[in-house]
């Protein structure tokens, strides 16, 4: 249970990264966006905000395996080519085992960190994929759980092994993630990836939820299906050792936005699959040994990419990766330990960036979107494949929380001088991460 300092923040011991499927922030009641009559009750999430920071301009990518693979890699993904979810019925495509995954950063680095693979994986590749990509033990489900498949009768697979169970999906997720926490020798990185809240929608066992009317309508459901990944983070943390407990640090996020069809009726043009904020702009919270004592329970605006997960993880554990990672390894990581030191601080990075792209695969990529953003303006590509490119420009400084605003483009000729010259450099900016 060593640990160092960097900055002022206790590092190492363990790591657990947390991933809610399909959980937007007006999902979390902490973010208070959207007061919507059916937003779920998140106590345990919450808690977790309360007693550590939570980033409120953190992003993903639109969909989920792209956003999976940014954090396991700490890259882009278009210098992969995995832009959009990947269809393990149809599509061959899977994230290329060249890549660092985490596992293998901390094992090529001898840092001595143990790690497990729970819950879902939906990168592709077959049964074993997880152990290929460097995950020393691996349970769960390999992808969304239908078709042929429910919360109550899914594939699991356990290191390559695959059986079919009757264990309600999110309480058996937590029970792996419980035991293995509990059992793998310290220090540890665990990667636990919720199913839940994503389809198919239905309404989980009563002990864990409390709505009324829980098979109302799917947005009902999807509520109650949130608050029981909730209680189960809940009794995550209670059964955990209090001794394992308190050498841990824990990054909460969600893989990308509230679906369409559940999220609130004025995002739900712009929610999950668009690079528009209700469908990249995302919780994420940082919990536990990681967040030093004055730090806890603030809120930081820092810029955060999921890429972030990498190079954090990384510095948590005391890893060099200028020692680690290949020559000519571009890395879009940047460690959060300095917000968590200073949450009030700018943070380090000057653009977040988001994207989507169709097919999966080489370049060049079709249907591909982009987005980027600084402290206040936020730019956004169309590139359909077929037709000409299409910008819009956004100044969220006057836009309601959790969305975009008002298109400001036609651009540059629709613009005022501060809004010309915030198109002019989020273009540059736009370039320069596609050029490197």
């Amino acid at each position: 249970m060593d640990s160092h300092s960097r900055g002022g923040v206790r590092t190492g011991g363990n790591i657990l990264l947390i991933i809610a499927d399909d959980l937007g922030n007006d999902k979390v009641g902490c973010y208070d966006e959207g007061h919507d009559a059916t937003r779920p009750l998140t106590p345990n999430i919450d808690r977790l905000a309360a007693e550590g920071v939570r980033f409120v301009n953190a992003y993903s990518n639109p969909v989920c395996s792209p956003t999976r693979a940014t954090m396991l890699t700490g890259r882009y993904s278009f210098r992969y080519g995995l832009g959009w979810v990947i269809y393990s019925q149809v599509d061959s495509y899977s994230l290329p085992p060249a890549e660092v995954s985490i596992p293998e950063m901390l094992d090529q680095a001898g840092s001595g960190y143990a790690h497990s693979m729970v819950g879902k994986w939906h990168l592709g590749g077959g049964a074993r994929d997880p152990l290929l990509q460097g995950f020393n033990w691996a349970a769960g489900s390999r992808a969304n759980l239908y078709p042929n498949q429910d919360y109550f009768d899914w594939e699991k697979v356990v290191n390559g092994e695959t059986f079919r169970t009757n264990v309600y999906a999110t309480t058996d997720t937590t029970n792996d993630a419980i035991e293995r926490a509990n059992t793998m020798r310290e220090p540890w990185f665990m990667w636990l990836a919720y199913n839940a809240p994503h389809k198919p929608f239905h309404v989980p066992p009563a002990h864990l939820q409390s709505h009324r009317d829980p098979d109302k309508n799917k947005k009902t459901r999807f509520a109650a299906m949130t608050e029981a990944m909730d209680s189960e983070i809940g009794r995550l943390l209670h059964e955990m050792r209090a001794e394992v407990r308190e050498n841990t640090t824990i990054i909460f996020l969600g893989d990308n936005g509230t679906p369409r069809m559940i999220a609130r009726p004025v995002a739900r043009l712009v929610s999950k699959n668009t690079v528009y904020e209700s469908g990249v702009n995302i919780p994420f919270i940082v919990w536990g040994k990681a967040v030093p004592p004055p730090a806890r329970g603030e809120v930081s605006a820092a810029l955060v990419n999921t890429t972030d997960v990498f190079a954090t993880v990384a510095d948590i554990a005391g890893v060099n990766l200028e020692l680690v990672l290949p020559s000519g390894h571009k890395l879009d990581s940047m460690s959060l330990l300095p917000a968590l030191a200073d949450p009030d601080g700018p943070g380090r990075r000057r653009y977040a960036f988001a994207e989507s792209f169709k097919p999966n695969g080489p370049p060049p990529f079709r249907d591909h979107h982009r987005m980027i953003r600084g402290k206040r303006w936020k730019l956004i590509e169309h590139y359909p494949g077929t037709k000409r490119t299409r910008h819009e420009l956004y100044d969220l400084s006057t836009a309601p929380p959790g969305l975009d605003g008002d298109d400001l483009c036609p651009c540059p000729e629709n613009l005022d001088a501060d809004a010309q010259a915030a198109y002019e450099r989020l273009v540059r900016a736009m370039q320069e991460i596609g050029d490197s």
